[in-house]
């Protein structure tokens, strides 16, 4: 009898259980894409196995998981005698090994160990689920079809698939290739090679057959394209769009020279997840952007998601410093308020430095949010902080960075959260900033009202796993200790008083407006986050310098020195290995870093 393996799936434990009698046994069945292998409702009469392509569990018509080689289909309802609770639908073109009941019980008279391995399998399986909470996360292309038409420059292409080999084991199907082109059934010829990596990448460069079979037996699809000129979707393309959802699609657009303008034009035309830039004049930027688009298709982008807290928000660039430093690139930025306005500047490729500068020249030597108005739209002047955000952000528009990037508002139109991806950088960083009370809402162009993202989620970490795939670092700024007054309720000042205190600049123990707002803001997204299983994300929790206020932005390099110190301290320990990629990816990882002596008073 052969040793029943305990890590083995079910297909492996009847194939050990059986001593090979399960591959004599049973019938292959092949299916189109599209088509139903189990429908919700039915008796299960049958067990099945994955052989090759891929399915998908559909239930009421949204998808909800995905069944690839060598997953069993079925197999609860099968073995309890129940009936099909999904539909279960074929991604691509498919083959599977059925079992019906007659069948299945024949194998199990052959070799009754079955029944004791099935119901230690079973054991296993009810463990695993009961451990794991559902994933945010999107599912990673185990087939990927990049379309390259004629006029692509073949660095463009050799530099992503040279990156995309990098990311582990590949396998590469050309279709300029000879032997490619002399398959009898292209669709079948695909097929059966898929076992021979965990990965495909499926190069299609015309309008043929081969090519039409490569799409169709994707899990997603690529565009590559010139970025100076957009084209509509025909021929291969438009089959692309027809068959995989904008989730499966996405865009490489190329360019020569370091200027990017005019993305927005190909996604008007294209609805996809994402889009990246590929610069290919410049040896080091293609590697550098073609390495991220790798990472970004393989499932293993690294994004950084950052919260806000006004002028400790420059403890971001105290990070991103000690990132750089330790040769760590960053694929997705994101982040609410003050964390927006650094995730748009480093997308942009800004130095932490420069940032900084910036960061200085719009709160310290220009006071961009010290001009007091009449207290009709908010307390502060808005237009002298718009004036520095157009001066320093500009209307490049945010699908015109070189890195992805996202800022989150409340929107009080919708009630919901809204994400910036696209559109005028300092839109995007106006309406995530936008305190309520503090500075009037941004009115986008629709008419839609945004204020502070901070009311719905000051760490936008869901968001980005909804973007991408692989390990986040989020960055979180609120000290951890109790937020208490230094004085009581009893000596609030009059208004008289408060009129005085303005003048004289007189400290109170009382907590000031803004300092409540923000603090209010943030008490949500902490519970949030305690809530939520990071997984494979590490949370950096920094210790704020002491005694810094919200808007202490003369501060702000004290803050950005002490981030830097605990962060390049984290990396050091070994604390930010998982997000680095040097982790075990299991488990949650949590870090809380205390610069000594920098311990934060209230605020």
């Amino acid at each position: 009898m052969t040793q029943f393996d305990a890590d083995s799936g079910l297909l492996d434990m009847l194939r050990q259980s059986g001593d090979g009698a399960l591959d004599t046994t049973g019938d292959r069945r092949s299916l189109p894409r599209g088509a139903r292998l189990i429908e919700a409702g039915a008796e299960a009469e049958s067990l099945y196995f994955v052989l090759k392509g891929r399915f998908e569990v559909r239930v009421n018509g949204r998808v909800v998981a995905e069944i690839v080689p060598p997953q069993s289909v079925g197999e609860i309802a099968f073995l309890t005698g129940g009936t099909r609770t999904a539909d279960v639908v074929a991604a691509r073109d498919s083959e599977v090994l059925e079992l019906d009941r007659s069948t299945f019980d024949g194998l199990v008279a052959r070799a009754p160990q079955i029944n004791t391995n099935l119901t230690a399998w079973l054991a296993r399986r009810l463990a695993a689920a009961t451990a794991r909470l559902p994933s945010l996360e999107r599912p990673v292309p185990r087939v990927t079809c990049m379309l390259v038409p004629e006029d692509t420059p073949d660095i463009a292409l050799g530099a992503l698939r040279s990156m995309m080999e990098a990311e582990g084991p590949l396998r590469v199907v050309d279709s300029a290739d000879a032997a490619v082109q002399s398959s009898g059934a292209p669709g079948a010829a695909l097929l059966d090679g898929e076992d021979q990596a965990p990965r495909s990448l499926y190069i299609a460069r015309s309008d043929s057959e081969l090519c039409r079979a490569m799409v169709r037996q994707s899990d997603g699809v690529v565009i590559l394209g010139p970025l100076a000129a957009p084209r509509p979707a025909e021929g291969l393309s438009q089959l692309a769009a027809e068959m995989h959802e904008p989730e499966a699609r996405r865009l490489v657009l190329w360019r020569n020279g370091a200027e990017i303008a005019g993305a927005r034009s190909w996604l008007d035309t294209w609805e996809v997840t994402q889009h990246y830039h590929l610069r290919l004049d410049d040896t080091e930027a293609r590697n550098e952007d073609a390495a991220r688009i790798a990472r970004f298709l393989s499932g293993r982008a690294r994004g950084v998601v950052m919260g806000g807290g006004g002028a400790l928000g420059c403890a971001h660039l105290g990070v991103a410093r000690a990132l750089a430093e330790a040769g760590i690139s960053v694929d997705y930025w994101g982040g609410t308020s003050v964390g927006g306005a650094m995730a748009v500047a480093l997308a942009s490729g800004l130095e932490a430095a420069e940032i900084m500068d910036r960061t200085d020249e719009i709160f310290v030597r220009n006071a961009a949010l010290s001009t007091f108005a009449p207290p009709v739209y908010g307390l502060l002047d808005a237009h002298v902080f718009d004036r520095q955000l157009r001066l320093h952000y500009g209307e490049t528009d945010l699908a015109d960075l070189p890195v992805p990037v996202f800022t989150a508002a409340t929107s009080l139109t919708r009630n919901d959260l809204h994400l910036f991806r696209t559109g005028p950088s300092w839109e995007a960083v106006r309406a995530s900033g936008s305190l309520p009370m503090m500075l009037p809402p941004f009115i986008a162009e629709d008419g839609e009202v945004l204020v502070d993202g901070g009311l719905t989620d000051n760490l936008p970490l869901a968001a980005m796993r909804e973007r991408k795939t692989g390990p986040n670092l989020v960055i979180n700024l609120t000290p951890d200790q109790e937020y208490r007054a230094r004085a009581p309720y009893a000596d609030l000042p009059t208004r008289m008083s408060t009129l005085a205190h303005l003048v004289t600049r007189r400290r109170t123990g009382v907590p000031k407006l803004m300092a409540v707002m923000s603090r209010a803001m943030v008490v949500a997204s902490r519970r949030t986050m305690a809530q939520t299983d990071l997984g494979d994300d590490v949370l950096l929790a920094l210790t704020p310098v002491r005694g810094i206020g919200l808007m202490d932005w003369k501060r702000g390099r004290e803050q950005e020195a002490s981030a830097y110190a605990q962060a390049r301290a984290a990396i050091e320990e070994g604390a930010l290995d998982p997000f680095m990629g040097h982790g075990t990816g299991q488990g949650t990882e949590q870090v809380t870093v205390q610069a000594t002596g920098q311990g934060a008073g209230p605020l």
